[in-house]
């Protein structure tokens, strides 16, 4: 059994009864905003770069990808 390392959900639920929107004031505002800001950065790497991998090997996948942040990264410093 794995120890508990506090992890909770970021996700909110659909609100349709009064225990969901209690359920989701007590989730974090601001590390939900976090994680929209990483679903549209993985949203713009899969539009500009493709949205799957062409490796086969895990390491050659890993590299593509590393490449691929990259690349992103050095078009946005321009």
């Amino acid at each position: 059994m794995e120890p508990d390392h506090e992890v909770r959900p970021l996700i909110k639920h659909r609100e349709f009864t009064s225990l969901f929107k209690a359920w989701n004031a007590r989730l974090d505002a601001d590390l939900y905003g976090q994680r929209s800001q990483s679903e549209t950065v993985n949203s713009t790497l899969k539009r500009k770069y493709g949205a799957f991998v062409r490796s086969r090997r895990w390491w050659k996948q890993f590299r593509e990808l590393t490449i691929a942040c990259l690349v992103h990264d050095t078009d946005r410093s321009f």
